[in-house]
């Protein structure tokens, strides 16, 4: 049985900006985000505040046994565009910056493969017309 766990990338984030304090205690360092004026950002709050994710065991077994980090899903987003017989397709540059390109077909390049969160951060409305990549 594998004993490193497999986290979300928001929780290795945290897991990298504590684990210099790590060995003063791990349940004084966690018991402050259980707090309800926490200024965790909101999927890091969700995970401290449910039970199932076992927080502080996983964080002591992230110390222990090293981490992976959970594979994000990927997506393309392609809106119709009749009047040209192809597609808008939303694109990630060098930068990080997310733009929009004409296409004629859908492209599967890296630079169109795109989370959830990067999508969403454009506009909620993209959304809609996201499709997700199986790799």
């Amino acid at each position: 049985m594998d004993k490193k766990p497999v986290v979300p990338q928001f929780v290795a984030d945290f897991y990298e900006s504590i684990e210099d304090d790590f060995e003063d205690g791990v349940y004084g360092l966690c018991a402050q985000f259980y707090e309800e004026e926490s200024e965790l950002s909101d999927g890091l709050y969700w995970w401290f505040k449910h039970d199932d994710n076992k927080p502080i065991e996983t964080l002591v077994k992230m110390k222990l046994f090293g981490y992976e980090v959970q594979k994000e899903k990927q997506y393309v987003v392609a809106i119709p565009d009749d009047g040209r017989n192809g597609f808008i397709q939303l694109w990630k540059n060098r930068e990080g910056k997310l733009l929009f390109n004409f296409e004629d077909k859908m492209r599967y390049g890296k630079v169109h493969l795109l989370t959830e969160k990067e999508i969403k951060q454009k506009d909620e409305r993209l959304w809609q017309f996201a499709e997700e990549v199986d790799e």
